[in-house]
């Protein structure tokens, strides 16, 4: 199965049903599965013919928005390889990325074009809102058949682990359907209003919007910069986020009980990019929310589990479409999800990547009702100097489960540590000490290796990733 012929599918289940909503200008647009179908019709032939028969790695920069997500769709169905790359970083790691992935044009929000048009980045820089402009004077009608295959590479997306270099993925039309395809056989129901707040250079953004397409739902794009403004303008009913904006979320309820209202119709949270802590799942049963989460990364297209109805702690039961077996505590996958390499790097790739088996370096394990627990990074397992080992993650997990604690990280060598974020508050003293009392109780309940020795308190949020995640580097 191809993006295109996916895309194909839709357009013919859903037809004329709202699809994708944004708000432009201060004016709120919705296109429907058949206009968007459309639109990316159209795109496919604008870069067909800019390609003249050569397969190009386009980039794309920007922030989420409609014409972002015909650009990526009509780069991907056009044979190119698209290649979102995070608008966040600097200018001169935007051009490095370029050179990494060996770009031959980037098309990019005009708030970052300018910049980069002045710098020499080697490669033809575009602006986005030209391109879609031209885009739209294009005819949907095929400019050539198409002969893609499942097999092509069509989208590079850059890893986003927690410590190490990142490196490029490469993902096929296959990687990229076959969850959708699966979608295709759920039980869809009543459409929803969804909210998402993930990147489109994140696998994490592109899947759910994939599944909620399939599903019928109404997606309206967003990013952090405007959740509450879209929470309080649309009646959604499912978000998509990363759990630290679910935080931010059912805080802002907590103290405004305008807020509350507009999103007392929220029934789900798709939560992606970091695990949801206890903590985080007890506030969202108090305001009847349901937690989802699928289990994946960027080298699995984002999906390995997360069929089912959630289950405590768990990431779901395993998807029917791929294999998954534990070795040595290690999560492994095979199946039609697993890229096919990293770019421009066999000697990472075969690291990881063995007999079909993808090496995830997660801990896990699967219970007797086939769903996944994912217990940590194997990678970050704290090997202490008397020999034992700390898995920080489920220490973290407790910690959560301290109303003063907004973030942690617990790290160490000769001792278990942990760095500590409270917000901002003006009793600072008294919530410190409480934080302090918490941890002496909750160090009576562990083992003494596992015990918190030490308490960094930070005045500000820790260092994270793109997607959020605490940096442990």
């Amino acid at each position: 199965m191809t993006i295109l012929k996916l895309l194909e599918e839709y357009a013919k289940l859903h037809e004329d049903n709202p699809s994708i909503g944004y708000t432009e200008s201060g004016r709120e647009y919705i296109a429907s599965a058949r206009q968007f179908y459309t639109d990316v019709k159209k795109a496919e032939n604008y870069f067909r013919k800019g390609a003249n028969g050569e397969k190009k790695r386009i980039g794309i920069v920007g922030e989420n928005s409609y014409s972002y997500l015909v650009i990526l769709f009509g780069i991907i169905c056009s044979e190119n390889i698209a290649v979102p790359i995070n608008q966040t970083y600097a200018d001169e790691m935007l051009c490095q990325f370029f050179k990494k992935t060996c770009l031959a044009e980037a098309i990019c929000d005009e708030a970052y074009a300018d910049s980069l048009l002045e710098m020499d980045t080697g490669i033809k820089i575009y602006s986005m809102e030209e391109c879609f402009a031209e885009i739209m004077k294009e005819d949907e009608k095929p400019y050539i058949d198409s002969d893609a295959k499942s097999s092509d590479i069509i989208l590079m997306l850059l890893s986003s682990g927690t410590s190490g270099v990142s490196k490029v993925v490469q993902l096929t039309n296959e990687n990229l359907s076959t969850f959708p395809m699966r979608v295709q056989e759920y039980d869809r129901g009543k459409a929803k209003k969804s909210l998402l707040l993930l990147p489109f250079y994140h696998i994490s953004g592109i899947i759910p919007l994939l599944e909620d397409m399939m599903l019928g739902n109404l997606i309206y794009l967003s990013n952090a910069k405007y959740l509450i403004r879209d929470l309080e303008q649309y009646d959604i009913e499912k978000l998509i986020l990363v759990p630290a904006m679910l935080k931010k979320v059912l805080g802002q309820c907590e103290k405004n009980e305008a807020f509350k209202n507009h999103c007392s119709n929220i029934k789900e949270a798709l939560c992606l990019g970091a695990p949801m802590d206890d903590a985080l799942i007890e506030k969202m049963k108090a305001n009847s929310i349901e937690p989802k989460t699928y289990y994946g990364m960027t080298e699995t297209t984002g999906t390995v589990s997360g069929e089912g109805k959630y289950k405590f702690g768990a990431c779901g039961k395993i998807s029917p479409f791929c294999q998954v077996k534990i070795e040595d505590g290690e999560i492994l996958v095979k199946g039609p999800n697993v890229m096919v390499g990293y770019f421009n790097d066999e000697e990472e790739t075969s690291k990881v990547l063995k007999n079909g088996w993808i090496h995830t370096g997660d801990l896990g394990e699967i219970d007797e009702e086939g769903y996944l627990f994912v217990r940590g990074r194997k990678k970050n397992i704290i090997i202490l100097s008397n020999g034992e080992n700390v898995c920080p993650e489920e220490l973290e997990n407790r910690l959560y489960m301290c109303q003063y604690i907004e973030e942690c990280k617990v790290f160490g060598d000769e001792e278990v540590k942990a760095e500590i974020f409270c917000g901002k508050h003006k009793n600072m003293d008294e919530i410190k000490q409480n934080v302090k009392d918490y941890v002496r109780s909750m160090n009576r309940t562990l083992p003494p290796s596992h015990k918190i020795k030490d308490i960094v308190f930070n005045d500000n949020p820790l260092k994270k990733n793109s997607m959020g995640k605490i940096s442990r580097i």
